[in-house]
């Protein structure tokens, strides 16, 4: 009888510390690591002989039919504690693992096959879901393969019944996932990223990845041709089933397809080949009905295990054979064998072309600053026939188009011919939100112009994000949408959550400018109802909108929305219950307490700081904290106390702001609530929060920069970018040219560093953190280079300047933050047209290179600008939402407005570059940054003005 306590080794003890056998591979090489890592496996394959040798020596055919029936128990035993769920994982990894390879070592044994046994063999670990278990059940199988290669009928049978079954339930590479949503279309937070990543751990397509493996060198068998071609039959039949969340997987499978279609060319029926490469197209064809992704930069050799599968898809699709003419032929969708012919040909060549632009992209995004190349291997784009291309793909599959104009913006044809399409059949494209500006042309967003009768599309339409949303509603700004698109957008808006379009507070606001209708306001009135954050916070920026004009509290200009604004002000009030009315104005009439004291300094901006503080002090001493009042930039924090001598008068030219830190404890519940009254306080600290208070100083604009620094944010975490650290800390406009701005915390200036510390950035990381040698100073190292590349990226896209040393903060953990936004786009200190005195990209001074390794030749600087391509990468194909969000504030007087800032700001996306060519293009801005003089100019006229210190 076999006995399954045989060694102590188990696969899981062999290889289940991937991270670190992948560190010892890289010292001493693949070849080496691969016979180390083969050895033990080996061992364990004697080892388990060994017994089975001894067990089997002597026995009877009795003996063995028990034996074989011990087998079976003993899978049916664990079968019964998975669905029990009795039996901790490793534990049932470990016992699982030594059955397997009894099993195997059983078979190979006595080379005797036991249809239920081996069903079990194979089956069992697919149905675990499990990636070890299914890895240690490809070595047994492959073992027993190799060692009893009569066995492979038997076992493949099995082996493409379990993916069957897979397909049928939907589980690993045929669990259908949606695609990641777009961060316009999730709740955006003004917070700082995690500073711990975690990665997700591989799903169970990752195991289906294994099987592929085994079943991709037998193509060519005779045994198992007719059950590969039926599984691909079954795979292609509906494309959508296959997850594209893993691209590794999904170009695996597609290449075993092509390598089944090629394998079916050479024999058999002329119809089964065109049917196998027909549904092999299709299934290409749907990877690229998403976004294009990209991949995880912390994981280069997975890029370069995907590089390497697409290539041989890009060969395989190549190499397929042309149709030969059937006797009799009818196609899966076409009447003629000529039609169909000319489809595939067309899908053939469309699809060898997206295929090379996905490895194009993978190229770039592993090797940034890579040397640029002809971005395609194929004839060059000019020559492609997108119209016949697209049309055959989109009788397909017509989401597969969708995103051809993203892959190849550099080219004006293919987005030609995709709008043309989707605009002539806007019924296939319903679930498809984005699809709509292609519809949505100049003739039907007129309101009075014809609608056809496709038009009705526009009642079963997807969704689109809620930017795009608003931006619609503005429609021409001449003249409003037709009512019907009207009612879908707001239809749109309905359908997120209110915590979804709370981020963009400040373009509703702005939107009401082109309500003619009201459809808007009804929305912010039926919202404010259900939400009352939300109309608290729509009753500050209306009230903030109210003036154009408001420097130092004089000549103040109305804006045209004023009255507007103060009618649906009163509607919302209205609209409250008794309680939730006390409530607003209580929190309302503390924060004009709060934030008056500010106004009260102003006859004292050119009196000493302790006269300022002395006066902010007895201001704070008169101010009485009401229950349950917050403060507008964390509506989570309730306010419980202030302390009065923590008022702290800053710096600033003709302006009188100050720092005062509040007490405060958190909502038990989250703050969606209807009354944030109603909600008891947890029985977490007392904390101590700061914020800044302003009055005369237009805060809007900051509120933009921070909204849209945000936005980098999400989009960096989006794709994986969640290295690149900024923090958009949150301020709120409460009234005309008033706000309340947080206060970074556990943060210094560089100003204050260079005033109380040192001068030199590189020698305060020292004191800081100890010797570059140390774990300590390579952390804050990182951190340094990972938020400058953020920042960086971001800085040069809006145009940011002012960017002397009192405008830098850093954290505790080395990061590096922007804060004071008073110029941006198309407006810089001195009034200087654009780009101003400081012309530099972004700021990238003498010290910091130095904290950078020192040179661009340091690996910590080249990480630097690998990181700042990427992050530019990602951020390229928001262009249009960016814009957008930008466009609906134009209106709204705020200074950094010029009649040049859209296109501008649209231009320095690169929007009709390749890949290659825009990350190009950010290596020679990064050139540009490097030491520049106008940069040390800058910080020297700071210094000379304001006593700003620098680092010389």
């Amino acid at each position: 009888m076999f006995q399954l306590q045989f060694a102590p080794e188990t696969e899981t003890d062999l290889y289940s510390s991937g991270d670190k056998l992948g560190q010892f591979q890289k010292q001493v090489g693949t070849e080496i690591y691969s016979a180390i890592v083969s050895r033990p496996f080996h061992s364990l394959q004697s080892r388990f002989i060994g017994e089975a040798a001894a067990n089997l020596h002597g026995s009877t055919a009795k003996a063995v039919d028990n034996q074989i029936q011990t087998l079976k128990n003993d899978f049916n035993a664990i079968a019964q504690s998975i669905s029990r769920g009795t039996t901790a994982e490793l534990s049932m990894r470990s016992r699982f693992e030594r059955l397997l390879h009894c099993t195997a070592a059983f078979l190979v044994s006595t080379k005797k096959l036991d249809v239920e046994l081996v069903s079990l063999f194979v089956r069992m670990p697919v149905t675990f879901q499990s990636t070890p278990i299914l890895r240690a059940a490809v070595n047994s199988w492959t073992w027993l393969l190799n060692a009893f290669p009569e066995s492979e009928g038997l076992v493949m049978h099995e082996i493409f019944t379990a993916l069957e079954e897979s397909i049928e339930k939907g589980l690993g590479l045929f669990g259908s996932k949606p695609p990641l949503a777009s961060p316009f279309t999730t709740k955006m937070t003004m917070t700082a990223p995690a500073e711990k990543i975690h990665k997700v751990p591989p799903g169970v397509e990752e195991g289906h990845l294994l099987l592929l493996q085994v079943l991709t060198p037998r193509i060519s068998s005779s045994d198992v041709r007719s059950m590969a071609q039926a599984l691909v039959k079954k795979i292609t039949d509906n494309p959508r089933k296959v997850t594209r969340s893993n691209r590794k997987a999904y170009f695996q499978l597609l290449r075993y397809c092509f390598g089944v279609a090629k394998e079916a060319s050479g024999g058999g029926s002329p119809l089964s080949y065109d049917l196998i490469r027909y549904g092999a197209l299709r299934l290409g064809l749907s990877w690229f009905a998403d976004a294009p992704s990209w991949a995880d930069s912390s994981q280069p050799s997975t890029i370069t295990e995907e590089l390497e599968i697409i290539r041989r898809v890009i060969s395989a699709v190549q190499s397929l054979p042309p149709q030969t003419r059937p006797d009799s032929f009818t196609g899966p969708i076409y009447g003629s064998f000529e039609t169909f012919n000319t489809t595939t040909t067309n899908l053939t060549e469309l699809l060898s072309i997206l295929i090379e632009n996905e490895r194009q992209r993978l190229l770039v995004w592993m090797n940034p600053q890579g040397e640029a190349a002809h971005p395609y291997a194929n004839p060059g784009l000019e020559q492609v026939r997108w119209q016949a291309l697209i049309s055959a793909a989109a009788t397909v599959d017509p989401s597969a188009i969708v995103h051809i104009p993203v892959r190849f913006s550099s080219k004006p044809a293919p987005k030609q011919e995709v709008a043309a399409f989707v605009e002539s059949r806007p019924w296939d494209f319903v679930h498809l939100g984005d699809t709509l500006r292609f519809i949505l042309d100049s003739k039907l967003r007129s309101g009075r112009g014809q609608l056809g009768l496709d038009a009705r599309a526009l009642l079963v339409f997807a969704p689109v994000s809620p930017v795009k949303a608003i931006h619609m509603l503005v429609g021409g700004k001449s003249s409003a949408p037709h009512p019907w698109i009207t009612q879908y957008l707001i239809r749109v808006l309905e359908f997120y959550p209110s915590d979804v379009v709370f981020f963009y507070i400040p373009q509703v606001v702005q939107a009401l400018r082109y309500d003619s209708k009201g459809y808007l306001e009804h929305f912010i009135l039926e919202t404010a109802y259900s939400s009352q954050l939300f109309a608290h916070q729509i009753v500050w920026n209306m009230k903030a909108n109210m003036y154009r004009d408001f420097a130092g509290g004089e000549g103040k200009t109305e804006d045209v929305l004023k009255p507007r604004f103060e009618q649906i002000i009163e509607k919302i009030v209205k609209s409250f219950s008794v309680k939730d009315q006390d409530f607003y104005e209580r929190e309302f009439r503390f924060f004009s307490e709060v934030t008056g004291i500010s106004g009260k300094l102003k006859d004292f901006i050119k009196k000493p700081k302790e006269e300022k503080k002395k006066k902010i002090d007895e201001e704070l001493r008169k101010i009485k904290v009401e229950p349950g009042v917050y403060l507008p930039s964390n509506p989570d924090a309730v306010v419980v106390d202030i302390n009065y001598d923590s008022g702290r008068p800053l710096q600033s030219h003709a302006k009188a702001p100050y720092m005062a830190t509040f007490k405060v404890k958190h909502r038990n519940i989250a703050s969606k609530a209807r009354s944030p009254t109603e909600v008891h306080l947890d029985d977490s600290e007392v904390e101590n929060r700061a914020a800044i208070f302003k009055v005369g100083d237009d805060c809007r604009q900051d509120v933009l920069a921070l909204q849209l620094i945000a936005i980098f944010k999400e989009i960096y975490a989006s794709v994986g970018l969640e290295q690149l650290y900024v923090f958009p800390y949150r301020t709120v406009a409460t009234a005309p040219g008033c706000g309340v701005i947080e206060v970074i915390p556990n943060a210094s200036s560089r100003d204050q560093i260079g005033r109380e510390q040192v001068n030199s950035l590189y020698d305060y990381f020292i004191a800081q953190y100890g010797v570059p040698d140390t774990l300590e100073f390579q952390r804050a190292r990182s951190a340094f280079a990972r938020s400058l590349a953020a920042y960086s990226i971001i800085m040069y896209i809006l145009q940011i300047k002012d960017r002397h040393n009192g405008n830098l903060m850093f954290d505790k953990a080395g990061h590096i933050l922007h804060i004071d936004f008073g110029f941006l786009f198309d407006i810089a200190p001195g009034g200087l047209p654009p780009p101003g005195f400081e012309s530099s990209p972004f700021k990238l001074t003498t010290e910091f290179i130095q904290v950078l390794g020192g040179s661009p030749q340091a690996e910590t600087y080249k990480w630097f600008v690998d990181m700042s391509i990427r992050g530019y990468l990602a951020a390229r194909p928001y262009v249009d939402e960016i814009v957008q969000i930008v466009e609906l504030m134009i209106e709204s007087g705020l200074p950094c407005f010029k009649d040049a800032t859209l296109p501008r700001l649209r231009s320095r996306f690169q929007p009709d570059m390749t890949e290659r060519d825009a990350a190009q293009f950010m290596i020679e801005r990064v050139k540009e940054s490097h030491q520049n003089t106008r940069t040390v100019l800058y910080d020297e006229f700071q210094f000379r003005q304001n006593g700003i210190p620098y680092h010389r």
